[in-house]
């Protein structure tokens, strides 16, 4: 009779174990990663399914970035069980992410080895979730995480968990259809396992088949309700529809599941991006100040407040938070528009020289950003300072040799040079317009006030422009009258002086014709009109 009893206390203790082990992951599929990390620590206490709760608490560290801390309780693992090949391969995975690919592939090789060598190896769960650490990073055992697999559903091949993870591997292998074949065989054991709900609904929204995604998503929420990663998604899912309220609702019932013991800083900064994304910069400003006072560690943090900062026009906060980002992120981490950003910020503190640095730097690093040189261009129109407004046109030109870049930019040079004062360089862009644009009419405008500012002798080297620019705009006076006004002025008042009265009379005439007030052009029309009425007058006559 004791013995029976016996036996069925440690049955009893085995479900309980098991229980403990399966709620703890639960929460840590939930995102409850506050709760899990109790549960976990728990059975570690308990002394049940240690080496499984420490690499779960280990994972939990990966994820927030804290390698040193995953590293320890991967450790942590092993020293319980030496031969225990989940934490031998999560050790790997750290190796990885810190550029240390080999160290990763020498891990890899000894978590399958302690799995495939050992005859008395029964766990088809932990070798399930080790092929599935094989994959889970930039470096991955593909052949060995397969033969893991393999053995995993030959041990244990009732278990929904070993399916699930087997699916989540093959997610990481990018082949969806047999990543799908797992989830919906775990469902087969488990129609309430609504994590492979969501990531079914998680493939399909890769694949950008909406509809599919958004009714495995709604069914995961209706399994469970308090599955948060389905609300994560779904929010993605309707900002990706371009339906910006209904992902900003989805994204605030995700945050509300998560602990609130510690406010989960790192979901909390995920979802400040995503309002970022979303352009709500004030509320992805107040979201990342929030978690800022009660969490500074995450060095991301800080580049959404540049950005947000900036956006709201508050550029010194935002230069600061720049300035920490930079002392603080990998460099193998830095982004192109982080340098665009700091840039832009200099660029609002009117520090050019910085601003122009920092946005280069975008550029070098990704050609997509070569609009930045338009900024800058336009930065430093606005400071007036037109000679390297003139230089960056000849940058965009370098390297955009299309006619119609070419036309555009000279068009921008010689007016910057223009502005500048550098007329004899203007009038050489202006001429490159024409060249390939001849019947563009303001080119031969500019092209008269250059000559006309270099011609201190008053040749008229100005005057053919101002014709030829006279004769296109007459199609469309209207348009043009401002500066027709101009060119009928000019050319008038340069007969005037060459002592041309006709031509001069012609030209005055139609600068009053379109502007009967201009009293330059009176006064020149009166002495004209003297000086003929002077050379008509018979000799002798009094």
């Amino acid at each position: 009779m004791k013995k029976i009893l016996v036996i069925a206390l440690v049955l009893v203790s085995a479900v309980v174990n098991a229980q403990g082990i399966r709620q703890a992951m639960k929460l840590y599929d939930q995102e409850q990663y506050s709760k899990a990390t109790v549960m976990f620590q728990s059975l570690i206490s308990q002394k049940t399914d240690e080496t499984k709760a420490y690499y779960f608490l280990g994972m939990i560290a990966f994820q927030e970035e804290n390698f040193t801390k995953a590293k320890e309780l991967f450790q942590s693992g092993l020293a319980l069980n030496p031969k225990d090949p989940l934490n031998t391969a999560a050790i790997g995975i750290v190796a990885d992410i810190l550029g240390n690919a080999n160290d990763a592939k020498v891990q890899f090789k000894m978590a399958t080895d302690l799995v495939l060598l050992n005859r008395k190896y029964k766990d088809g769960l932990s070798a399930a979730l080790t092929g599935y650490t094989l994959v889970s990073g930039a470096t991955k055992d593909t052949a060995n995480a397969i033969l893991l697999l393999k053995k995993a559903y030959e041990l244990e091949n009732t278990n929904p968990e070993v399916y699930f993870y087997t699916g989540m591997a093959y997610l990481n292998l990018l082949d969806g259809g047999r990543a799908i074949s797992n989830f919906e065989s775990a469902l087969d054991f488990d129609k309430q396992m609504a994590k492979s709900q969501w990531a079914i609904g998680s493939i399909y929204m890769r694949a950008k088949s909406y509809q599919d995604a958004k009714m495995y998503l709604d069914k995961s929420i209706e399994t469970d309700s308090t599955f948060a990663p389905a609300y994560r998604d779904l929010g993605d899912l309707y900002f990706q529809m371009r339906q910006t309220d209904k992902s900003i609702l989805s994204y605030k019932k995700y945050l509300s599941l998560l602990d609130k013991d510690d406010k989960n800083s790192y979901s909390q900064i995920k979802y400040a991006s995503f309002l970022l994304m979303s352009r709500e910069y004030k509320m992805a400003y107040d979201q990342i100040k929030d978690v800022l006072s009660r969490d500074v560690s995450n060095v991301y943090s800080f580049r959404i407040l540049n950005y947000s900062a900036y956006e709201l026009g508050k550029y010194e906060e935002g230069l600061a938070a720049s300035k920490t980002f930079f002392e603080k992120v990998k460099k193998d981490k830095i982004r192109p528009a982080d340098y665009e950003y700091l840039g832009k910020t200099y660029m609002r503190l009117a520090k050019d020289s910085l601003a122009e640095i920092n946005m280069d730097k975008a550029v070098a690093m990704d050609s997509s950003y070569t609009y930045l040189n338009d900024t800058i261009a336009v930065m430093y129109k606005l400071s007036k300072n037109y000679t390297k407004e003139a230089s960056r046109y000849d940058v965009i030109m370098a390297k955009d040799q299309s006619l119609s870049a070419q036309a555009t930019y000279s068009y921008k040079k010689g007016l910057a040079l223009y502005f500048g004062k550098n007329y004899a360089s203007a009038d050489s862009s202006f001429a490159r317009i024409i060249e390939i644009q001849p019947n563009f009419i303001s080119g031969y405008l500019w092209r008269a006030r250059c000559n006309y500012n270099l011609d201190v002798k008053e040749t008229g080297t100005s005057i053919p422009f101002y014709e030829t620019f006279i004769e296109k705009a007459n199609e469309e006076p209207a348009k043009y009258k401002k500066d027709l006004v101009e060119a009928y002025g000019n050319a008038g008042l340069f007969y005037y002086k060459k002592n041309d009265l006709p031509k001069s009379k012609l030209y005055i005439e139609k600068t009053l014709e379109l502007d009967p007030t201009n009293d330059n052009a009176q006064k020149v029309l009166k002495n004209i009109n003297i000086l003929q009425k002077t050379a008509r007058k018979p000799v002798g006559k009094k």
